[in-house]
């Protein structure tokens, strides 16, 4: 194998990676795409003081619900599906908190 194939390669999963953000629109719509932005943002941040992520209240505001669980779990197994491959939404019910892993 040469350095150009690996140079390929490597190209080739990060516009795969770029194409599982893209499936996104075909799920979820513009309100959900910005939640799972803010999530994704949030989750890396440590401007939070170390609570990464965001509090289930925070992502249904964010959503416009309001302790709907079928709406809230949707939500989650559907960008799971899309993404699932690079990062899972995780919610933490103990910590009433969801997070992206990567």
């Amino acid at each position: 194998m040469t350095t150009e194939n690996l140079a390929f390669e490597e190209k080739s999963d990060h516009d795969q990676t770029l194409n599982s953000l893209q499936t996104l629109r075909s799920v979820l719509t513009n309100r959900e795409e910005q939640t799972f932005m803010s999530i994704l943002f949030s989750s890396s941040a440590t401007i939070r003081a170390n609570n990464f992520g965001l509090s289930r209240k925070e992502v249904e505001k964010l959503l416009g619900v309001s302790r709907n669980d079928e709406y809230f779990f949707s939500f989650l197994a559907r960008v799971n599906q899309a993404v699932g491959r690079y990062y899972r939404l995780i919610y933490d019910e103990r910590r009433d908190q969801v997070i992206i892993m990567l």
